[in-house]
């Protein structure tokens, strides 16, 4: 089988001329510059900016999860606390309605 080769119009490609090339390459260094112009936005987004003291996204973030983690934590530490006061109270609650209970049975006998 023979292999084909795309057809090329040697009249457009002349018809594109310097001009035209030009204007595509004018073109392609204004979506460069769009493309850079944002990356750079991005970043000033993302990082701290040591000059004004502003913090970066990223600096942002990590506080923020570390507040949530320690907020976690202390959350864990109240519902904890509450189990073992509430068992203690529990415990005391029993106790004290088994010694009234002892005493008015013993003081019927």
């Amino acid at each position: 089988m023979m292999e084909t080769k795309p057809k090329t119009n040697p009249k457009k490609h002349v018809k594109m001329g310097i001009s035209q090339e030009e204007k595509e390459q004018n073109e392609l260094q204004e979506w460069r510059n769009s493309v850079d112009s944002k990356l750079t936005r991005l970043l000033l987004i993302l990082e701290n900016d040591e000059r004004i003291g502003k913090k970066g996204l990223v600096q942002k973030v990590d506080e923020n999860t570390k507040l949530l983690e320690a907020i976690e934590v202390r959350d864990k530490i109240r519902k904890g606390q509450f189990y073992i006061i509430a068992s203690i109270g529990g415990f005391i609650s029993s106790l004290a309605f088994w010694i009234v209970k002892n005493l008015l049975t013993h003081n019927n006998n």
